[in-house]
């Protein structure tokens, strides 16, 4: 059997990006011709010195990988695309310009946008998405100010902004602009009727429910209210 040759290896985190073609103006067409299907772009951070060394080959297009697991029954080199590839050298900057920016802008056309951080513990989602450091400010608080800018400059229309904050912790869905409950105190807080306190968080459970729209929503997710991006 050949073995292929691979370059000095790095440990991938995925991020994920999706826009539905749901337009406010019927008439308008879709601002990419991709916004159809799930964008997939990989962010690949640096080596750790206990990982297997030589395991990621980025191909020259940045759009495919291959993947070397020396431990696999069948073949120990995997094929992958995406749709852009950002090597390990990447800022945070290049994140939001890549994969993050362009839903923003299709949201504030009037398109819903979904971005979604995927990886294995300590691939690095949560300073991807979250970091507040002055020199790598992460996904979230980039797009929260491009939606305030360009609220600012628009003075054809008038902007209500709402913040909701959850997340999935072992398949339950938790609101985290309530404070959990502790132990002893008793009750959930947060909750919609019917929803059940996690024992390892102290938040409440809640709910995915249809709306009479048709839609989906979190039964009894807080919603605030926010002006400036200070206050998100």
């Amino acid at each position: 059997s050949s073995r292929r040759s691979l370059p000095s290896s790095q440990t991938d985190t995925t991020t994920t990006r999706a826009i539905s073609s749901l337009p406010t103006d019927t008439n308008a067409a879709p601002p990419h011709s991709s916004s159809d299907r799930v964008q997939v772009t990989l962010r690949i951070r640096p080596h750790h010195s206990n990982e297997t060394p030589h395991a990621i080959a980025v191909h020259n297009n940045l759009k495919s990988i291959t993947l070397y697991r020396d431990s696999s029954h069948v073949s120990p080199f995997s094929d992958f695309s995406f749709d852009s590839i950002l090597p390990p050298s990447s800022t945070q900057s290049d994140v939001y310009d890549t994969a993050v920016r362009p839903v923003v802008e299709s949201a504030l056309r009037g398109f819903n946008g979904t971005v979604l951080c995927y990886g294995q513990t300590g691939a690095g989602k949560t300073y991807t998405l979250g970091s507040l450091d002055s020199e790598a400010i992460g996904m979230i608080p980039r797009a929260l100010g491009e939606i305030f800018s360009s609220a600012a400059a628009d003075s054809s229309h008038s902007y209500s902004l709402h913040l909701s904050y959850l997340q999935i912790y072992k398949e339950s869905i938790q609101d985290l602009l309530v404070d959990p409950v502790i132990a002893g105190g008793g009750g959930v807080t947060g909750g919609d009727i019917g929803a059940s306190n996690n024992a390892a968080t102290g938040r409440a459970s809640l709910q995915i429910r249809e709306t009479q729209e048709g839609g989906v929503t979190v039964a009894g997710a807080k919603r605030i209210q926010v002006s400036s991006l200070e206050d998100a």
